[in-house]
């Protein structure tokens, strides 16, 4: 083959080899901005009017199972069975997966009142989130906790079926009713917001406390006393010597210098240091007596005299 004809057929071969730059694709004519303008209007309107449908929805079948009972098991179930969240099969019916839904679950009274306030604490995350009235929150937690309370320190409802024990120990964004009605992203976020329904420590110190003392609330005391008022029931619920004598000597110790120091906060700094000498006294052995006494330490030295000005 001469060098002529190896020439011609690879000049031929390149031709043959398609365009990597494709044609410019022509465009549409050239609409109207003022008719862009009022559809997007429009759709901006259906959008808010289908949210605002889709959130009362949401806050009148939430406000239903707060009620707890019939109301109560019914969203529960169905969040079951739309969600395939785990519970435990039983006589019951069989949903469209062909899972049974435990009857006697259902009907349970402790898992209808878990249910309840499950929902009841999604809805007062829903509207802090909605609002961000961080004071409104705060009250609606507490008052909560104290419902929560008068429920679970009476002995039926100290030891909870696993799923109602679910609802209420883990976050409640990750149990069924939030994920059937895809609430995740609607609640609040971060350390300011406690997530479980039934971590009440978390809900006073994370909802409730830090409002309060930013406002100086004279109720902030009664945050510890209800918090050492359902721990203490808890301990003697258990039956065991070990876990009461533990209350009283280690927890409850704890908590009461919690009180004392959040007296400051309501404008009480001698009672505060009163409570704290008191503590430190009656309890020498205790394993936080150290930053007790350095606290209390730190409190009564005098404030620094300020500089004349000029200086």
């Amino acid at each position: 083959m001469t060098g002529r004809t190896t020439g011609l057929l690879l000049a031929a071969a390149f031709c043959a080899i398609p365009s990597s730059r494709a044609a410019t694709p022509q465009d549409l004519p050239a609409t109207d901005p003022t008719t862009l303008i009022r559809e997007l209007e429009a759709a901006e309107q259906k959008r808010k009017t289908s949210s605002s449908a889709r959130r009362s929805d949401i806050y009148a079948a939430l406000g239903r199972a707060a009620a707890g009972g019939s109301d109560a098991a019914n969203l529960y179930e169905e969040a079951v069975k739309n969600t395939g969240s785990e519970h435990k099969a039983g006589k019951g019916k069989k949903n469209g997966d062909g899972k049974k839904v435990d009857a006697d679950l259902l009907r349970s009274e402790q898992l209808q009142v878990a249910v309840a306030f499950q929902a009841k604490y999604l809805l007062i995350g829903l509207r802090l989130r909605e609002s961000g009235k961080e004071e409104t929150a705060a009250d609606a937690s507490f008052a909560y906790v104290r419902d929560y309370v008068r429920q679970f320190s009476g002995e039926k409802f100290m030891r909870l079926p696993e799923q109602a024990d679910n609802l209420l120990k883990k976050p409640a964004s990750d149990g069924p009713l939030s994920k059937w009605m895809f609430l995740g992203g609607e609640l609040p976020q971060g350390e300011s917001w406690e997530p479980a329904a039934g971590n009440l420590e978390g809900i006073l110190e994370k909802n409730v406390r830090p409002v309060w003392r930013k406002n100086s609330d004279p109720r902030l005391s009664s945050t510890w006393d209800l918090q050492i008022e359902f721990q203490g029931a808890m301990a003697g619920a258990g039956g065991s010597d070990f876990e009461r004598e533990k209350f009283q000597t280690l927890v409850k110790p704890r908590l009461l210098f919690g009180r004392a120091v959040d007296r400051i906060f309501q404008g009480q700094p001698n009672m505060a240091a009163s409570e704290i000498l008191a503590l430190i006294k009656k309890y020498p052995t205790h394993p936080d007596w150290p930053s007790w006494a350095e606290k209390l330490r730190l409190s009564l030295r005098p404030a620094p005299t300020p500089s004349p000005a000029g200086e």
